[in-house]
């Protein structure tokens, strides 16, 4: 007999329910992210119950390095094909990363930042954890920012590039492809022949390919 069969059952009758009593007030809640560290629900969820609870797995995450982030995220997104919710994930927990200069705080989160913006398309939702009055606070005890907080900030307020292209003779081009020198980001011109992305502020070089 499965062992985690009893829970998954749990889940999926607390999420119906749930849904039932948001519906009898008129009131639309998203209320599928019951979060666990991701190991366990790598173990704990199957097809089924992934579908019950709307395709979305959520995981309070903690790591050593930022590659296994994404590991996580692709693994739900290719076995069940579902999005991530991140519940809490931060740095530095003493356990995992040792102690934390606040330069290294700042690279480590945006090394970790990078890399939920690679597969934003499967990153439904992050929540950094926590702000203050911890290993991973971001403000100091006289509230004051630390330097994580500029990192944090490019990536929830990110900058917008926009721009035209047009041939020769001032024609507006459309479908013309506009990527970001990441690689990551990437838009086709409308009729008008203009595009526009958001991008963490950074610099940033685009390239155009028809």
């Amino acid at each position: 007999k499965d062992e985690h069969q009893g829970y998954r059952d749990f889940l999926v009758r607390i999420h119906k329910e749930t849904r039932k009593s948001f519906q009898a007030i008129d009131k639309k809640v998203e209320i599928n992210w019951m979060s666990m560290n991701g190991g366990l629900a790598k173990r704990m969820f199957d097809q089924p119950t992934i579908d019950a609870l709307g395709k979305t797995v959520t995981i309070d995450h903690y790591i050593k390095t930022s590659p296994e982030m994404g590991e996580f995220i692709e693994y739900f997104r290719k076995n069940f094909g579902a999005r991530t919710v991140i519940g809490e994930f931060g740095a530095p927990i003493p356990e995992i990363n040792g102690p934390m200069t606040e330069e290294q705080q700042a690279n480590f989160i945006d090394e970790l930042f990078q890399e939920l913006y690679k597969h934003r398309d499967s990153v439904h939702g992050i929540n950094y954890w926590v702000t203050y009055d911890s290993s991973t606070a971001v403000l100091n005890q006289n509230y004051s920012e630390k330097r994580v907080v500029d990192v944090i900030r490019k990536y929830f307020k990110p900058g917008v590039v926009k721009g035209r292209v047009t041939n020769t003779l001032g024609d507006p081009l459309r479908g013309v492809m506009v990527r970001a020198g990441d690689d990551l980001s990437k838009t086709m011109t409308n009729d008008k022949g203009e595009y526009y992305l958001l991008l963490p502020i950074d610099e940033v070089q685009l390239t155009e390919a028809c």
